[in-house]
């Protein structure tokens, strides 16, 4: 998820909990609850999307550093045998030719190497009867077909992977325009009651009042780090209740290098639940206070750990 639509994530639960602590006024308005079912649906499309986007990313850039090594041994190695039949025939060009693909595979682009690859395929083609001596076969041929079909598939440049990660970042951009729909809905009803009640008027206009993240001080920041090699964690979901009333006052999820940020509506003591799966749940207590700043630094353990000497 982008940094932005992070950030507007973030407001968006804690204006969930905002709903759910005035709850019986907001149903006293004329079509709150349509307008706040479809807040919810949209709320949870977007988690689910962001959890496909984020795991469709992370199995395409783990297979795709996989498929890529195995790619990059088969050309090598068929390159290697093509350049040994090309120096018995004294074939210079089919030399060079297997010669500077032997060099540069390693190292080559992700669009670059299945060039190559076809490259070492059609060149083996030409010749697989004269190259079976070489262990050159239409086994070994097939299987460095599949590779670089394989490969293809897995790369985000590929159209197919291309087309699904753009089609889920568009049905994400669908479901914050209806959020914000629904949020936009939910002012105009809310601004048509200000002298009705002024109370929840002013209440509704803090809780979505835009954050100056740039400028802004907050009661607590934080970091979560990963206990076995001290690295920030991204995507650890924080959870902030009240201890008193067990209620939960702040939902948020740490970005890229594992920090986070957030404010209580009162002094208190809260408990901060900290979870992300493969790593053990990890609850704090702390006190905060209105105006000074608590800062909340924590370390996860993975569910294996190996722990650093």
């Amino acid at each position: 998820m982008k940094k932005l639509f992070e950030n507007e994530y973030n407001m968006y639960l804690s204006l969930k909990n905002f709903f759910i602590s005035q709850m019986a006024a907001f149903n006293l308005l004329p079509h709150f609850t349509d307008y706040h079912n479809l807040f919810l649906s949209a709320l949870d499309m977007i988690r689910q999307l962001s959890e496909q986007l984020t795991a469709l990313m992370s199995s395409t850039n783990n297979s795709k550093s996989t498929l890529k090594k195995e790619l990059e041994t088969l050309v090598v190695d068929a390159a290697k045998k093509i350049y040994a039949y090309a120096n018995y025939l004294s074939n210079d060009v089919l030399m060079k030719q297997s010669q500077y693909i032997i060099r540069n595979a390693v190292a080559a682009s992700d669009t670059k190497l299945p060039e190559y690859g076809n490259t070492i395929y059609n060149m083996a083609q030409a010749s697989l009867t004269e190259l079976a001596p070489y262990f050159v076969t239409a086994a070994s041929q097939t299987e460095l077909r599949k590779a670089i079909d394989d490969f293809n598939v897995a790369n985000p440049s590929n159209k197919t992977t291309k087309n699904k990660l753009q089609s889920l970042r568009t049905q994400l951009e669908d479901q914050f325009r209806i959020a914000n729909k629904a949020i936009n809905d939910i002012t105009i009803l809310v601004d048509s009651i200000e002298h009705n009640d002024p109370a929840l008027y002013t209440a509704y206009h803090n809780a979505i009042k835009v954050y100056n993240y740039g400028n802004r001080s907050y009661d607590i920041t934080g970091q979560v780090f990963n206990a076995e090699d001290n690295e920030g964690l991204k995507g650890v979901s924080i959870i902030v209740t009240n201890k008193d009333t067990n209620a939960i006052v702040l939902e948020k999820k740490t970005a890229a290098k594992g920090g986070w940020r957030g404010d209580v509506s009162a002094d208190g003591v809260y408990v901060f639940t900290f979870s992300k799966p493969g790593y053990k749940l990890q609850p704090l207590t702390r006190a905060v206070t209105k105006g000074e700043q608590c800062i909340i630094k924590v370390k996860l353990i993975p569910e294996v750990y190996n722990n650093p000497v």
